[in-house]
């Protein structure tokens, strides 16, 4: 929860920066976008790569019960 809060305040300041700022803060308001997008990503990649890894754990796992190999 604490996430998403900061993400309201990071969108909220960017959206006035960027409708009513000077160029650098324009830029700094780009520039933290971009950061929070870069986090979003990574975080959604993690994400990713550990649902593949449990999925491939439950095959493994129910192959095992069943007596497949799988190698």
């Amino acid at each position: 929860m604490v996430e998403l809060l900061s993400d309201i305040e990071t969108l909220e300041s960017a959206v006035i920066s960027l409708t009513e700022g000077a160029s650098d803060e324009k830029r700094m308001a780009i520039h933290s976008l971009e950061s929070m997008l870069a986090e979003k990503k990574a975080s959604f990649e993690k994400f990713e790569t550990q649902m593949e890894e449990e999925a491939e754990i439950h095959e493994m796992s129910i192959a095992a019960q069943n007596g497949t190999k799988l190698f």
